[in-house]
Parts: structure tokens; sequence; C-alpha cells
């Protein structure tokens, strides 16, 4: 599994995270990722080191992501790149996914939009859609004072990033939210530990928005 993104996908080892998850429940995973701080998928595309990560590897998926991308310039500009890089992971033999992030903290209408943009993009490019922002969107309107937002009003906490990783972990390998511990170990040695409680909260709000009837399989790959 390969990820190409910037901070919203580093933060808080989330490619180590979703490892994690999918360990607890007996799935082995290899991840990677790919991360440029602040670049879109079209800077993804120039530099060219995911391309040639890409290349040097058999991945089964690959999962891309920029910022919320709220804005309609934005929404065109995702469409147009996602497209693009994800006829490049099927040449390369691999499923491409999306990885829906969510809007700045208090933006207006911002997780709808956010929601709207990467799934436009998703039906454009024929991508598996990974919707945590929806994710996140359902936790807070259930328990608004949620800490998922860093003080800079974007950046996962560690329970934002958590919740993050049941979405696309569920999305990938087929595991349940309800299954993943509270305290979870990474490769790195790292470990993450939340409250039973809040923990809970997270699932109950990944398993809404990754239901049978929720996810979004868009093909043919």
């Amino acid at each position: 599994m390969l990820f190409v993104g910037n901070s919203l996908t580093s933060g808080n080892d989330l490619p180590c995270l979703v490892q994690a998850m999918a360990r607890a429940a007996g799935v082995e995973l290899r991840t990677a990722a790919v991360i440029e701080g602040g670049s879109s998928l079209e800077d993804h595309w120039w530099l060219g080191r995911a391309q040639q990560v890409l290349a040097a590897g058999r991945w089964n998926y690959v999962v891309f992501q920029q910022g919320p991308s709220s804005r309609p310039e934005s929404q065109l500009h995702l469409r147009r790149w996602s497209i693009r890089w994800a006829e490049e992971a099927r040449r390369r033999g691999a499923i491409p996914a999306l990885y829906m992030v969510w809007p700045f903290q208090g933006q207006k209408k911002g997780f709808e939009q956010v929601s709207h943009s990467y799934r436009e993009a998703a039906k454009a490019s024929r991508s598996m859609l990974l919707p945590a922002g929806d994710a996140w969107h359902e936790a807070l309107q259930k328990d608004a004072v949620l800490p998922l937002y860093q003080s800079d009003r974007l950046h996962p906490t560690t329970a934002g990033a958590y919740l993050a990783a049941l979405v696309i972990a569920r999305g990938l390998t087929g595991v349940s939210p309800r299954t993943v511990p509270a305290r979870l170990k990474l490769e790195s040695g790292k470990q993450i530990a939340l409250s039973e409680d809040q923990a809970a909260k997270l699932r109950q709000a990944a398993e809404k928005v990754t239901g049978p009837e929720k996810m979004d399989f868009i093909g043919p790959f």
C-alpha cells in the first residue's frame, strides 16, 4: 500500500497506524509513503519521486491525498490530477484510492464542500473513495468537543489520525472499526493510546460512513 500526500498523511504516522490496525485484525500490510509538505497532487507529479516509487514496487493500492480542495478552482484541480494519477496507478497494476480529508476547523459548509470535491474526483478518476472527512463530520456532529484538530485548525491530533486510519483500514482491508483496539503499537515502536470512551466514539463514526451501503467502490479498475 503506497501513500502519496502531504502532512495530512504523514501526521501521527498515518500509514503505520493503518498498518497497525490491520495487523491487530490479523492482516499483514506493507506500507510506504511519499510525502511532500504542503504539496498538491500536481506538485507530486512534477517532482517525480512518487512515480519512481510506484514503478519500483508491486503495490496493490495507491492512496492519494491533497488538501481540503473545497474551493471551486481547487475542486477542478483535484479532479484533473486525480484522473492523471489514477491512470498511472492502474498502468502499474495498482488500484487508486482517494483519501478524503476535512476542512479547516470552523469553515462554513466546509465538510459538505470537501466531501463533494473528493466524491466528484473519485467518480471522474474511477478511484476508490476513503471518506475520512465524512467520518470526522459524523463524529463532531455527535460530540462537538472531540479533539480531532490540532491548534492550527487543520492538522489531525492522534484522535483525528486514528479516525482517518479506521476509515482507510476498513476500505482497503475490510477490517471492521469495531474490532480495532484503543491502544496500538506501531512498527516504529511508538505507542498510540486513546481512552476507551473516545475510541468508541471514533469507531462508531467510522462504522457509520463505511457500512456496505456507504462505501464508494468506483470502477471498473
